[in-house]
Order: C-alpha cells, then structure tokens, then sequence
C-alpha cells in the first residue's frame, strides 16, 4: 500500500522500445478509483474497456476513447550509454493546447526532429507541459508553480542534460482574468524566477535554452490581455534575449509566430483561433525552430 500521492514504479518489462514509439500501458483498477495524478490535456488518445482485468489483452471490442492522462506519468527506458533527456518545462503551449490529437505538439516535433538525425538519435524530449501553468504561483489541486515542481519534473528526470523552459505568459496574463489581481507580478520578479530556474539548471550540469514569450494581443480570454500586460511580455522577452544567462537563445519563439505587420498577433496561419495557442502549423514552426538547437 502506498501513501497517498507517493511516486510508485512497476515491475520492469522486457521489451524493445524503438525511437518514436507510441507504447500503450494497460492499468487496472480492481476498484473505483480517483485519479489524483492526471494530465487532463494529454491530446493523446487512451481507450478504456469494459469490467475485469484486461491487461494481458491486445486487441479491445468497442473500447471507449478519451484524451487525458491518468495515473501514468513517465516511462523509464534503458538506453545506451551516450542517451540523454532534453525535459521542456512549459504551459499550455508546450503542453500542446490548440493542438490535434496524437503527436502535434512542438515538443513532438522536436524529438521527430532529433531522431531523424544520426547525431542527435540519442535523444529522448520528456514533456512537463502544465496547462495553466506559471514561474510564480500554482494553482492549487490544478498544479504548481513552474519553481514549485522543478526539481521534481526537470531535475529528478532519469538521464536530463537538457532544459527548455517556455514559462511566463500566464504569470502575466492570467491575474485580473481568471486570477486575482492580487497575483500581479512585476517583470522583475519573473526575471527572478527564471533566473533561479537557470541556476538550479547549472547547478546540476544541465544545459538550458529559454524561450521567448509567444504574442497574444486579441487573447479571446476575457482580461487576459492589455497593452500594459504586453509591454510586460515584451520587457520579459529583452531580458531573455540580451541578459538572461540561459546557454542560449535560438528558441526566439516570438519572432517565430509573430505577425511581422502586427508583431503583437500570432501569425493568422498559426493561430488556433484563440490568439494565444498555436495551430498545428504554428506547433511545427516551433518545433523545427528548436530543433536547430546545437545540442552537443
């Protein structure tokens, strides 16, 4: 028995496990049971059969479908001895929101990326996407801040050598929209929030590359977006470019997405339609942007 919100491995399993794999991981449940440990915007398709223990099974009669993350949250591989971990810390535009289902997101692009060249084939992309997510403060039973979870999700990963860290536009958008404004924060406090992120990085060996903060004037969220919070985005995105100590930054995310006649606007042909989430297209730019990183 474990205790509630304790870390639990299963027995290892022998089996080869390509690059680019997509695994299906069979749980049961012998009974009714929450699920405290959920990525609710997976954007993955899992299936759910009828009662009893199906585990052994590999072919479903009329499973049911849904597109979150229960209970599972990583798979450990043995990989060779030069294999390491590149972990993308992020929100929802990491997380892949706007996306459609099943390997759209830009980190998915990026490990397609990687694995497509013999040099960086070694590689394995670990997604700690939050949806909602912020450096600053968590959100309760929703999640915890960026700083809060990153020697859990980042520094704990088997294998991490990499980091990219695509964090701060809730911390500006969210407070006076679905947030109290008694959660506004300066620039210079997300500054230092990310600045501790790089630290902590360096301190444990770890390479890490930042992004800058994607546009999103026209947010469709009501108070989600003013002048004086892009001012803010744009202040956050000098520092990134010209005095963050991130190792380096070719992740111009910004410059990535922007509409070059309205750089506050996501490009039309990347905006999900909300913008502030990136499309497929817009997921593939990023991904193909960060994938020009130099790794080695």
């Amino acid at each position: 028995m474990y205790r509630l919100g304790a870390v639990a491995l299963s027995d290892p399993v022998a089996m080869d496990v390509p690059p680019n794999a997509d695994p299906a991981v069979s749980i049961f449940l012998p009974r009714p049971t929450q699920a405290i440990t959920l990525d609710f915007l997976a954007l993955q398709t899992s299936y759910v059969s009828g009662p009893g223990d199906r585990t052994t099974q590999t072919v479903f009669n009329h499973p049911g479908t849904f597109t979150t993350w229960p209970l599972l949250t990583g798979v450990d591989v043995l990989a060779r001895k030069n294999a390491a971990t590149i972990v993308a810390i992020g929100d929802s535009i990491t997380d892949g929101y706007g996306s459609t289902p099943n390997q759209k997101r830009w980190r998915d692009v990026l490990a397609e990326a990687l694995q497509s060249n013999r040099k960086t084939s070694d590689l394995a992309v670990a997604n700690v996407g939050l949806s909602a997510n912020r450096v600053l403060h968590g959100l309760g039973e929703a999640g915890q801040s960026a700083m809060e979870r990153y020697a859990r999700d980042v520094i704990a990963q088997p294998g991490v050598r990499y980091v990219i860290v695509l964090e701060g536009i809730n911390d500006i958008g969210q407070p006076g929209a679905d947030r109290p404004p008694s959660e506004i924060v300066t620039v210079e406090q997300i500054e230092a929030g990310l600045t501790q992120m790089i630290e902590r990085a360096h301190e444990h060996g770890l390479k890490i590359y930042g992004g800058t903060l994607t546009p999103f004037a026209g947010a469709i969220f009501p108070g989600y977006y003013s002048p004086d919070k892009e001012r803010k985005r744009e202040a956050v995105n000098r520092w990134i470019r010209t005095q963050a100590n991130f190792a380096v930054v070719m992740l111009d995310f910004d410059r990535a997405l922007r509409d070059p006649a309205a750089p506050t606007r996501v490009l039309k042909r990347y905006d999900c339609g909300d913008h502030l989430h990136p499309n497929d297209a817009g997921y593939r730019a990023m991904g193909n942007l960060a994938a020009q990183i130099r790794i080695h």
